[in-house]
């Protein structure tokens, strides 16, 4: 088995774009003049100070600060609220007797029962999670006792808006600028060898702090295509 970590993939991934340019600014100082015969401005005379790409990691870096406080306080208020009523998502657990056939559903085939008849037997009753008032209906067969767990899902829904349903919206929200700033840096062009060094070291930074910037392949793809992006401009 591969002992690559993310860190490792990420160095390899990047490194063709980084040697390329380490190989630019290698060569002869004519290459580096500020413009060409043709008029059009040498990408590595451009003032570092003046890439996007500095100005988007700093954006981000605010974005993913407040996105990870948010993240904090919304496991906080899932312990409370898992302290209260020893589950982490809303539910409540209704007790099903042995061979009720409401347990399968009202849909279920005789197959399907007969399939489970063993298990019901040795069941005299079982307790079944229920997160929503329809789950309820079909798995509690006596109209007095369902009764008595809508109410107290109902009671479970309340607290858990009371209790995480703010903190629930406000990750939400950060999490979604956090997403928005994440795609401009794909989609922004460094204008020097500075911005491009300066992105992967972002990239290598968040994920040796334990929260990288890429949540899935399509991140990851995203962030390689801007890195080729800005190196191409390095190319000629």
């Amino acid at each position: 088995m591969s002992t690559l970590n993310r860190r490792d993939a990420i160095a390899g991934a990047i490194a063709l774009p980084t040697a390329a340019i380490s190989a630019f600014n290698a060569a002869p100082a004519a290459a580096s003049a500020s413009s060409t015969s043709s008029g059009v401005t040498n990408p590595k005379a451009a003032d570092p100070k003046a890439d996007p790409i500095f100005a988007l990691i700093k954006e981000h870096r605010r974005a993913r600060s407040k996105f990870e406080r948010a993240l904090h306080k919304l496991a906080g208020a899932q312990r409370r609220f898992q302290r209260e009523f020893g589950v982490f998502y809303p539910g409540v657990q209704c007790t099903v007797p042995g061979g009720d056939a409401f347990y399968f559903g009202k849909g279920a085939t005789p197959e399907e029962m007969l399939a489970s008849a063993l298990f019901i037997k040795a069941c005299d009753e079982r307790q079944v999670s229920a997160a929503t008032h329809e789950e309820i209906d079909r798995i509690i067969s006596d109209p007095e006792k369902a009764s008595a767990y809508h109410i107290q899902l109902d009671h479970v829904l309340a607290r858990y808006e009371e209790i995480v349903g703010p903190h629930l919206k406000a990750d939400d929200e950060h999490s979604d600028v956090d997403l928005k700033v994440l795609e401009k840096i794909f989609s922004a062009t460094a204008t020097t060898p500075e911005g491009i060094r300066a992105l992967i070291s972002y990239a290598l930074e968040k994920d040796s702090r334990g929260c990288p910037m890429f949540e899935d392949a399509e991140d990851a793809f995203g962030f390689l295509k801007a890195i080729e992006r800005s190196s191409c401009r390095f190319a000629s």
